[in-house]
């Protein structure tokens, strides 16, 4: 928010109106999205307790189990974007204006990249993942979101080391573009 504040362009800065509306942004698109990655990441390492055992063992592997969390089964599985130059992927033309959209959740779990790719491994190198996304999308809050699951996940594993699913079911909140449990009921 400060970098907002002291941004300037051509000697144009941001209005009052323009800050307080990326302020929202920032702050609504970081809520819902971490809470969703917090669940999926508890969620899989309740059903990797193998994981969890080594996570709760080793806290020195957070950084790399975030990122792990992150390819498994980040919060964002869908983006779309609009073709600005028309394009041919395979046998398929897409025009400019044309729209599409990108699997993130698919392409994290490539078995070309990712041998095994169905199978939580927090100490798997997980260098390229695309649950951010890419390039001139890359998520303005990845830093941010890297911080409060790391923080978060090391808080549970702290304060309640016999966490655990307080039932055998999971349910998932009904929407397309993000992932992440309605609801998650656990016991300690």
């Amino acid at each position: 928010m400060s970098s907002l504040l002291t941004a300037e362009a051509d000697g144009a800065r941001l209005s009052r109106r323009e800050l307080v509306a990326n302020c929202i942004l920032l702050l609504q698109a970081g809520h819902e999205t971490t809470q969703d990655l917090l669940g999926n990441a508890q969620v899989a390492l309740f059903r990797n307790p193998d994981q969890l055992t080594m996570l709760r063992d080793n806290q020195e592997l957070m950084k790399n189990a975030v990122e792990e969390f992150l390819r498994y089964d980040a919060s964002v599985q869908i983006n779309h974007r609009v073709v600005l130059d028309g394009m041919t992927i395979g046998d398929i033309e897409i025009p400019v204006g044309g729209m599409i959209y990108i699997f993130l959740g698919a392409i994290n779990r490539d078995p070309t990249r990712y041998p095994d790719p169905d199978r939580l491994e927090i100490t798997r190198d997980v260098t390229s993942h695309l649950a951010f996304s890419f390039g001139a999308y890359y998520c303005i809050g990845a830093s941010l979101a890297r911080i409060e699951t790391a923080v978060g996940i090391g808080t549970l594993l702290d304060r309640l080391p016999e966490l655990r699913p307080a039932t055998g079911e999971f349910r998932w909140r009904d929407t397309l573009q993000l992932r992440g449990p309605q609801e998650l009921s656990v016991a300690w």
